[in-house]
């Protein structure tokens, strides 16, 4: 198994993000032991995709990024979304390399092309996106370099 990435979700457990999928994992002793509480399905379609990235968001959802669309896993219900470009629903890309919550509850997700920003309010919903053209690459990479210039 290949752990992309570990998140604290819902105050003791741990998501797990891997090549095989999202593993809720739960304290079994005080030594660090852990046993799988839960693995979340993400449909057959993607049984082989990666899982790049995973969120914890200020509900207890989860936000999955994987090669094949972002997944939102609803902890409430048990319900998984899937968000990807050819619904027209503001990702970039399907290809989910990054996902952050900022202060005011909002999500970020980072494509291989660009990023979706969305107002989430505890549900689904990504509503717009960036584009990352050559000329922002350009600008930035001048801003890297001055700043390690400058250092």
């Amino acid at each position: 198994i290949e752990v992309r990435e570990i998140v604290v979700y819902k105050d003791s457990l741990l998501a797990v993000a891997s090549d095989q999928g999202v593993t809720i994992l739960e304290p079994k002793n005080s030594r660090g032991a852990f046993e799988v509480r839960q693995h979340i399905p993400l449909g057959e379609k993607i049984a082989g995709s990666i899982v790049h990235t995973v969120l914890a968001d200020s509900w207890d959802n989860l936000w999955m990024g994987t090669d094949e669309g972002l997944y939102f896993y609803e902890s409430k219900t048990g319900k998984v979304t899937t968000h990807r470009i050819e619904n027209d629903n503001g990702l970039a890309s399907n290809q989910i390399l990054a996902l952050c919550e900022t202060t005011n509850k909002d999500i970020w997700v980072g494509t291989e092309f660009g990023f979706g920003h969305g107002k989430q309010g505890g549900r689904s919903q990504i509503q717009g996106s960036g584009q990352i053209r050559d000329e922002h690459l350009e600008v930035f990479k001048m801003q890297i370099y001055s700043y390690k210039t400058t250092q």
